[in-house]
């Protein structure tokens, strides 16, 4: 694991070694503006983000 930035919040996070941010252009040729294509985001941003971080939320129980 590495240290990185969250893209939302810039708040220091853990990711995996693998990852490197992938960008489609500079911000000059369409409307990213710069920002990476695959960001990484911290538990609190993910869940502003998208809604929900089923990784944090207790999984429903079934009934058998």
């Amino acid at each position: 694991m590495k240290i990185y930035e969250c893209d939302g919040c810039h708040k220091e996070i853990e990711v995996y070694d693998e990852y490197e941010p992938e960008f489609c252009c500079k911000g000059e040729q369409c409307g990213c503006r710069g920002m990476p294509i695959n960001p990484v985001f911290c538990d609190e941003c993910e869940v502003r983000v998208y809604g929900r971080n089923p990784l944090l939320e207790e999984l429903p129980k079934l009934p058998f």
